[in-house]
């Protein structure tokens, strides 16, 4: 009996861990895109994305939002998962203006995050794909702030 049990158990937690399949689903776990990431190389149909020192570009999700810094501006949006399958919708940013390079680079960046539609997450890297796109991010660690005190001096 109690071996059945047991059987019967194991069996109930398999079943239970295995990803759900539904419609328009690919049946693969979904990639967790949650948390914050930087860019560190891409392609467009405009070739290979020149990144910039000191012009950072990042992707932060949370839940069904997207944001960052697009090299000049900051941009948010949705985010849709479902699967290995990703869309970015609805992408807006604020309008600073900055120098020529860093402008055509957020310019392609965004057209690029814009014509994503899958993903694809290992050992920390994530991979956005398109239709002659790539993104590759890495994840952004959080700072540890504990321990760390403010000294003011006065002048």
């Amino acid at each position: 009996m109690q071996r059945r049990l047991l059987v019967f158990a194991l069996t109930a937690h398999l079943v239970s861990s295995c990803a759900e399949v539904g419609p328009g689903s690919t049946g693969r776990p979904e990639p967790s895109l949650e948390g914050s990431w930087h860019l560190v190389s891409g392609t467009t149909d405009a070739g290979p994305l020149r990144l910039l020192p000191g012009h950072e570009v990042t992707l932060e999700v949370t839940g069904e939002r997207a944001s960052g810094r697009s090299a000049c501006n900051i941009y948010s949006g949705d985010v849709l998962v479902d699967g290995d399958r990703v869309r970015f919708r609805a992408l807006g940013s604020t309008e600073m203006a900055c120098e020529p390079a860093v402008m055509v680079l957020e310019q392609h960046f965004l057209t690029a995050l814009s014509g994503v539609d899958s993903a694809d997450l290992r050992n920390e890297q994530l991979r956005l794909t398109g239709r002659r796109v790539t993104l590759k991010f890495q994840r952004q660690r959080p700072v540890r702030t504990a321990g760390l005190a403010l000294v003011y001096r006065a002048p």
